[in-house]
């Protein structure tokens, strides 16, 4: 066998096999999957209110799109909205919960939004099962950063992330050149970044129901 050719089985052999055997070693995709739920995607770079700060309210415009307590088409960019309408980024988890319910309340709607400090993977997983969209807070930076998480299928969770595709490093960094709609971050890596004690039940994290 050619060397040229031995090469390429024995890469595209790794390709298939690694990321059955090691799941948390999978790169991030962008892969539309029928685990997950349909929210609208907002990229915060485009905000026209502090790009660089409001993941928590881009985060949050994908979700009231999603249940129909903002509309684009009568308000215009959602995430400008929500900065104008709630006074900032409300990036604290009672601040963007209180953003949440607030909106929700001034709508006649009776959704809210359940958040905590002291959250757990097994939560997140179940509320993901149950059909609910959820926002959580983690270190894919250094500084912090937000996401919707809309679905869990065992192996990797699909993200709406704001900010662009995670290097899928805790404390990491981001490639904002691309749309981070429908991300697919491996379980491992995903979980790692969101919790900081490594016994997951520390998640900030937020379920709207």
């Amino acid at each position: 066998m050619k060397p040229i050719l031995r090469t390429f089985r024995a890469q595209l052999l790794a390709a298939l096999l690694l990321p059955a055997i090691f799941p948390g070693t999978a790169l991030a995709e962008s892969v539309k999957g029928t685990d997950a739920l349909q929210l609208p995607y907002w990229k915060q770079t485009e905000n026209r209110h502090e790009p660089e700060r409001t993941c928590s309210l881009t985060s949050l415009a994908m979700v009231t799109d999603y249940l129909g307590l903002t509309d684009p088409a009568k308000n215009g960019r959602t995430p400008d909205f929500l900065f104008e309408q709630l006074n900032g980024v409300r990036q604290t988890v009672p601040a963007l919960q209180d953003g949440f319910n607030t909106l929700a309340k001034k709508n006649g709607s009776d959704l809210r939004a359940y958040s905590k400090t002291d959250g757990t993977i097994e939560e997140l997983r179940e509320a993901l099962a149950a059909g609910y969209p959820v926002i959580v807070h983690g270190w894919f930076t250094p500084s912090g950063h937000i996401v919707v998480v809309t679905g869990f299928n065992g192996r990797s969770y699909t993200v709406h992330d704001p900010n662009g595709r995670w290097d899928l490093k805790k404390w990491g960094g981001y490639d904002t050149s691309v749309s981070g709609e429908d991300m697919r971050y491996p379980r491992d890596a995903f979980e790692l970044a969101i919790n900081d004690n490594g016994t997951g039940d520390d998640l900030w994290l937020h379920i709207f129901r």
